[in-house]
């Protein structure tokens, strides 16, 4: 037999007048009192036996009917919310690669971890109006909640983040950070420079 969790009944400790029997397809103990029908309860597995199953039918999307048929959906209000959703989506990862292409070009960029904690949390945002959009036509309730259980971790560090390195942020001086810039970029220009000699020299060598 599986473990179980406590049960949650009225009388919890006062089992007089119950019938207990055992479902072997549901695989539950149903507790049920002789009088009346009306107070029936179950005993649910165990949180990790729920997480299991979860984990395991992560892309199963048999459990519920796509959006469109749950309420009334006229054509207007379904199609702008899934274009609004994958508007949002094509927004959200715009602004992840303009990030990252920044990074790339600057060098010694102060607070890197966070602008990547924003990238993350960025994308992550996005891929929950994907796949809230997607769930129209394929109701995948569990890597949406998978999703955002992502999203909220992520969120919450790149909070943190922020508020640990603020007062760094604060008194980090926009002249000193000029003057950097100017710096790279003078040595990004000297470097050119000296490879064009190497290749000069390289060619007159080969003469």
């Amino acid at each position: 037999m599986k473990p179980f969790v406590s049960l949650c009944l009225t009388t919890p400790t006062d089992f007089e007048g119950w019938n207990i029997r055992w479902d072997r397809e549901k695989q539950f103990l149903i507790f049920q009192k002789t009088q009346s029908q009306r107070n029936c309860t179950t005993i649910k597995p165990l949180a990790m036996e729920q997480v299991y199953d979860f984990i395991s039918r992560l892309f199963e999307a048999n459990d519920w009917p796509p959006r469109w048929f749950c309420g009334t959906w006229s054509e207007f209000h379904g199609w702008l919310y899934v274009l609004s959703d994958v508007a949002i989506w094509l927004a959200y990862f715009v602004i992840p690669a303009i990030i990252i292409f920044f990074i790339q070009k600057r060098r010694n960029i102060p607070f890197l971890p966070v602008f990547w904690l924003f990238g993350a949390f960025i994308i992550l945002c996005g891929s929950t109006h994907l796949i809230d959009a997607v769930m129209f036509w394929w109701p995948g309730y569990r890597l949406s909640a998978l999703l955002r259980l992502l999203t909220a971790l992520v969120s919450l560090a790149t909070a943190f983040a922020l508020i640990r390195d603020l007062p760094k942020l604060v008194e980090e001086q926009p002249n000193d950070l000029l003057r950097e810039y100017e710096l790279e970029k003078q040595l990004k220009k000297y470097e050119g420079e000296i490879e064009e000699l190497r290749k000069q020299l390289a060619l007159k060598n080969n003469e």
